[in-house]
């Protein structure tokens, strides 16, 4: 088969294909969508239930990529446009603006709501659930979930000894 009829065949699929979702969104059975598409030209008398059934799942299964690449599309534009405001603000947090620190947790915070990321959820160490005896993570000896870290970094830009996120254990 020729590119030119290759093309056509995959056009009339399309066409088809589009056909069996419109009238299924109509309301219409598989059976009534086969009777109806068999008196379409270029559609096989053959036409069944059964490829009616697969031509709706197929087109539907073609929307929802479409949909999906759409969303991840507009997922890595708002995740970009987070990212130009944090980069804004961030400078102006660690000089100690706290408008600007602010403004960086709630940026984090949306980030984290799109992403789906949430720190605050209880972690499993080991496998074992903390109320089973586990033990919440900890990062040299800060509990992860009680550590409040300063907003800028002192003058030397060392962490203090025995202070949030230092040097314990």
């Amino acid at each position: 088969m020729s590119g030119g009829q290759l093309s056509a065949k995959v056009v009339s699929i399309a066409e088809r294909r589009l056909m069996a979702l419109q009238l299924r969104k109509q309301g219409g059975s598989f059976r009534q969508i086969a009777a109806q598409l068999r008196k379409v030209e270029g559609v096989s008398d053959q036409y069944s239930e059964a490829q009616a059934h697969r031509d709706v799942k197929a087109e539907l299964a073609r929307i929802n990529r479409m949909c999906r690449d759409e969303a991840e599309e507009c997922l890595r534009l708002e995740l970009e446009r987070l990212d130009d405001l944090f980069a804004r603000y961030w400078p102006l947090a660690l000089k100690g603006a706290s408008d600007a620190a602010d403004r960086c947790m709630a940026i984090m915070r949306r980030q984290g709501d799109l992403l789906r990321y949430n720190p605050s959820a209880k972690v499993q160490v080991g496998g074992i659930p903390e109320e089973e005896g586990g033990a919440p993570i900890r990062v040299q000896g800060v509990d992860y979930r009680t550590a409040i870290l300063p907003l800028a970094p002192p003058a030397d830009g060392l962490p203090k000894e025995g202070g949030a996120g230092g040097a314990e254990g």
